[in-house]
């Protein structure tokens, strides 16, 4: 899993190099840049969950159970699922294992929703035309489109 993960960033490091490279210097950051920008935090944030998960897991596989900070955190949590649930508590691989697969969850959604966000500005690419250029020049625009 952090395998992947390393790989993603040394792909996306190398896209960000090649972005940096191919687009003229402006005083801002271009959309694409910041795409790349982004999707490079998550997945730092996704390789240090995965270090910490899998420290965790092999913490719990040693000794038998959650480290202490983490099963204060998550013994009111527990208990209650437990009686609703189940009448035993769960194991702590399976709390492990629940809350890698729903960081794992969000971090996917969050890509999705970066994507989303680059994709909306060229989807409205007119109307953010008309706002950023003169009128005279809207007409070159749409003589090009033809």
């Amino acid at each position: 899993m952090i395998n992947i993960g390393l790989a993603s960033l040394l792909a996306l490091a190398i896209t960000l190099t090649v972005v940096a490279d191919n687009i003229p210097r402006t005083a801002t950051v271009p959309l694409i840049g910041w795409f790349v920008l982004i999707c490079i935090a998550l997945c730092i944030l996704s390789v240090l969950a995965g270090l910490i998960f899998a420290k965790i897991e092999e913490f719990v596989k040693k000794h038998d159970h959650l480290p202490v900070p983490i099963d204060r955190f998550m013994c009111f949590y527990q208990t209650k699922l437990s009686k609703v649930v189940t009448k035993k508590p769960f194991p702590p691989e399976e709390i492990i294992k629940t809350l890698s697969f729903a960081l794992f969850l969000l971090m996917q959604v969050l890509l999705f929703c970066n994507l989303m966000v680059f994709l909306s500005f060229d989807w409205n690419k007119r109307a953010a035309l008309e706002n950023w250029v003169k009128t005279d020049d809207m007409k070159v625009y749409d003589e090009l489109e033809k």
